[in-house]
């Protein structure tokens, strides 16, 4: 399966963003991540965060989430690296905002 999310968010304010499921069963799990600081005069400070709850589960409707990086991207640049810890899901969550600013988050996992 291969997973490849690209997620605009515009006007980013604190809080959570929604989840995005991932594949747990792969031999090798890794998924790459960029985190793009698009636009806007705001620092932005934010976590990249997993989940072992399914979150396609409807009955799930408050997944337990734990940060796995710290992705704090400046103005017109690029945070970025692979999370090899295997999670349900990913998300992203902006801790701290300080002005309008936009962000692209993208995931990239690829496998059997």
């Amino acid at each position: 399966m291969r997973i490849n999310a690209d997620h605009l968010y515009v006007g980013v304010s604190a809080g959570a963003y929604p989840w995005i499921p991932v594949d747990q069963h792969l031999e090798t799990f890794a998924v790459s991540y960029a985190v793009f600081h698009a636009s806007g005069p705001g620092q932005v400070s934010a976590n990249i965060e997993g989940t072992f709850d399914d979150v396609t589960n409807r009955l799930v409707t408050s997944a337990r989430a734990f940060v796995l990086v710290t992705a704090n991207p400046s103005t017109g640049q690029v945070q970025d690296g692979v999370i090899t810890q295997a999670v349900q899901a990913i998300r992203y969550r902006a801790t701290v905002v300080s002005a309008s600013s936009n962000i692209v988050f993208q995931l990239l996992q690829a496998g059997n």
